[in-house]
């Protein structure tokens, strides 16, 4: 180990809370996770980078070491996986030469101490962020979640509608024209259903309550936000109980389209790449609980043949259809849109949405809600055709 490190894990460092670090200029700071690859999948601070002290295998052997020998001995242990790739370690940061380096571990400790002083020691202008992650998940996320679940302003404007509606497309091409979107099944990494993992990178809860606490807050001043109906769970994601409630009970929207854009959306959607027939055959041992042990055998049929059409629409009339209908029984909606020319559709959805924004309509919220109609009376057409 350089001599001029030694003992730097015990030294003070300066300091910064983590408002201090997401209210900083993100042109002129950049934040650090120094935890280990694995904590930092689990979760992170919204747009932190990953440069870990040490591997998840290190980390596995100082913890190891700490509860079989000592503290002292695991401290030791670190400085000897370290001292040799510090200088290798300190150039990952050197991108970041000319800006303020927010630095986090688990909860602002020994971790980014120890990157906070070594960094201030080679000409780098570094803190150390108070409570680490720990503090991060407790009094901003967790705590601005449940700040939310009492009180959050903005009406949904809930898309419903069988599967390969395009629901998600429809939210993409909304949000990419600036209007207010949520859109859960892309936080969560999964699209709500058995097949819903396949060729998807799935978050962790973490992450998923991170970027959610994140977004809500980006459109707490919007007056209505679109989003998709969901259930209680997207794909081992639990939704907290206030988005679901809102989305049960604000205003909602029915897409609609036909069997064929249906198939061709959802072939697009599940067959981007070599590997997605094998997880397709893996989604459909699932299915086999729900569906038969026959017509299993026959859907991994169909995808050996590579009959994607007949796989598709097999599940839509057999599987998704019938299941939609129960769970959405007794649902009315405010208005109606059908999805198979995709503008005309997402032009439609604009339009309504101005119209309901500027105030120039009301919408009737509530499970029952079936229609809106103008403030002076006149009628206006609900279906949007």
């Amino acid at each position: 180990m350089a001599s001029k490190y030694i003992g730097v894990e015990r030294k003070s460092s300066s300091a910064a809370t983590f408002q201090e670090a997401l209210e900083a200029p993100g042109s002129q700071s950049v934040v650090v996770d120094t935890r280990t690859p694995k904590e930092f999948k689990e979760g992170h601070v919204l747009d932190a980078i990953s440069i870990a002290l040490m591997s998840d295998y290190q980390r596995h052997i100082i913890g190891k070491t700490y509860k079989q020998e000592s503290k002292e001995a695991a401290i030791s242990k670190g400085w000897e996986m370290f001292s040799p790739i510090i200088q290798e370690y300190l150039s990952k940061f050197n991108e970041y030469k000319d800006k303020k380096i927010f630095v986090y571990c688990w909860r602002g400790g020994m971790r980014s101490r120890i990157v906070v002083n070594i960094l201030n020691m080679n000409g780098f202008d570094a803190v150390q962020i108070t409570g680490g992650y720990k503090c991060y998940m407790n009094e901003i996320v967790w705590k601005g979640l449940d700040d939310f679940a009492k009180c959050y302003p903005p009406k949904f404007i809930v898309l419903f509608g069988n599967t390969g509606t395009r629901k998600t497309e429809i939210l993409h091409r909304l949000d990419n024209q600036g209007l207010p979107v949520i859109d859960l099944e892309g936080l969560a990494g999964h699209r709500s259903s058995v097949y819903g993992g396949v060729d998807l990178e799935p978050k962790s809860q973490k992450m998923f309550s991170i970027l959610l606490y994140h977004k809500l807050v980006s459109l707490k001043d919007s007056k209505y936000i679109f989003i998709e109906g969901e259930a209680h769970k997207v794909g081992d994601i639990h939704v907290p109980l206030f988005i679901l409630e809102k989305i049960n009970n604000e205003v909602k929207v029915l897409v609609n389209a036909t069997m064929e854009t249906r198939i061709e959306h959802l072939k697009r959607e599940y067959l981007k790449t070599d590997d997605s027939v094998r997880q397709l055959h893996d989604a459909t041992d699932t299915v086999s609980r729900f569906a038969g042990k026959k017509n299993a055998e026959m859907l991994h049929k169909m995808l050996d043949e590579k009959d994607f059409d007949g796989f598709t629409e097999w599940l839509l009339v057999n599987y998704y259809d019938t299941r939609y209908r129960f769970n959405k029984k007794g649902h009315a909606y405010s208005f109606e849109v059908e999805s198979d020319e995709i503008v005309d559709c997402c032009e439609k959805l604009t339009a309504f949405y101005k119209d309901i924004d500027s105030g120039a309509v009301e919408v009737l919220l509530g499970k029952e809600n079936v229609e809106y109609a103008t403030k002076n009376g006149k009628e206006v057409d609900v279906k949007g055709t």
